[in-house]
């Protein structure tokens, strides 16, 4: 097959940046042809993957957004490709793949945090108006012909909004590095590095975007757990980090609470954690949480997550209801640090993992695109023979 990605970045940093290259690494690997549209590159592509730069007209967030949009879908259709793909937001594509919510449900759930103003403030911003229409185009039915949902929440979600029917969606999970995520890994370096006990609990905290993410819910579930030797590092990058140490601080978490920003290596950071902590009030799925399962390290995440469709048997526990109720998070994590139960939701988080491999998911992508394919082969036949 002759593919076509869609994208703004083509990177190994950041969650779909990373599904696309580990994706095309795959495909090519299987033998397709594979080309990836994109605006900004910051890594070298695997044997066998090509790169088209998307030009950019203008400055500034919402030009890269607007030149993705538009220009990426006519460049990739006038490239001869068996089928377009997008990772991005885009106007043309064969396949939409949600890998991230969508934009106004977002907008929508956050108000509520915000002041009237900032909400005002918000509601004039070019960038977030090109983004709602662009999104709007992208799921007009006569723009696509499949959507893939990395969830059922992600369909969902997209359902309620864009009112489109069942066979118009593919659920297919994300896939992660079973090799580099596992138990083992340097996890005491990390302890000593951020002057954490060995003998205390740590809950790991992994993601930017904090608020999206339920940061502030984690630290106020902080003060309700019954052991003061639990701790909390946080790995990731926000603008407003400054502000969460504040509320760390004025909660009284101070030495209990570490952001430890961007790291790299995070597969030690699992090494050295008990629990992972993900209370996110949008999070169409979280690869984290398969990592750490990968690594031994147990769940917990909310209800609106898409992981929490894969926490099954002991696991379950780990799923919160309401992303904002600290008190049932502090609860829950009480539960999942007893010795006993912890044991036992390791050794299932480690076995559910290795069920979602890079090769698994990149193979039913590889099915998804020849169904498409020869389903429109069978079309333009059809319509050829009349």
């Amino acid at each position: 097959m002759n593919l076509a990605f869609i994208a703004i970045r083509y990177d190994l940093i950041g969650g779909t940046e990373r599904d696309l290259y580990e994706l095309t690494h795959q495909l090519a690997g299987f033998g397709h042809d594979v080309t990836v549209y994109c605006a900004q590159v910051r890594t070298d592509p695997p044997n066998g993957v090509k790169i088209v730069r998307i030009p950019i007209f203008g400055f500034g967030r919402s030009a890269r957004l607007w030149s993705v949009a538009v220009q990426g879908p006519k460049m990739a259709f006038r490239g001869g490709h068996d089928l377009v793909y997008s990772f991005a937001r885009c106007v043309k594509q064969d396949v939409v793949r949600c890998g991230g919510g969508l934009h106004c449900t977002y907008l929508r759930d956050i108000q509520a945090l915000h002041s009237p103003l900032k909400r005002f403030v918000r509601s004039l911003s070019v960038f977030h108006r090109v983004m709602l229409w662009i999104e709007r185009q992208q799921y007009d039915e006569r723009n696509f012909r499949e959507i893939t949902a990395i969830s059922r929440q992600v369909k969902k979600e997209v359902q309620s909004v864009f009112p489109h029917p069942d066979s118009k969606f593919r659920i297919i999970y994300d896939g992660i590095d079973l090799a580099r995520f596992k138990a083992g890994g340097n996890g005491d370096a990390v302890r000593e590095r951020f002057k954490i006990p060995a003998d205390a609990d740590l809950l790991l905290f992994v993601g930017k975007g904090f608020e999206r993410k339920g940061l502030d819910t984690v630290l106020k579930s902080m003060s309700a757990v019954r052991s003061e030797a639990v701790y909390l590092l946080v790995v990731g990058a926000d603008q407003h980090a400054a502000r969460y140490e504040e509320e760390a601080k004025s909660l009284g978490l101070s030495d209990r609470v570490t952001l430890a920003g961007q790291q790299k290596g995070v597969e030690d950071f699992y090494a050295a954690a008990d629990l992972l902590v993900l209370p996110s009030r949008q999070e169409a799925f979280g690869n984290v949480v398969l990592e750490a399962m990968a690594c031994g390290v147990p769940a917990v995440v909310s209800r609106v997550s898409g992981a929490s469709e894969v926490l099954t048997g002991s696991l379950e526990q780990g799923i919160l209801e309401s992303h904002d109720d600290a008190e049932a998070l502090a609860g829950i994590v009480d539960r999942m640090l007893e010795r006993d139960t912890h044991r036992v939701c390791s050794k299932e988080a480690a076995q559910v993992a290795k069920q979602y491999s890079l090769e698994k998911n990149a193979r039913e992508i590889e099915a998804q695109c020849e169904a498409l394919i020869g389903a429109k082969a069978g079309l333009v036949g059809a319509e050829l023979a009349r």
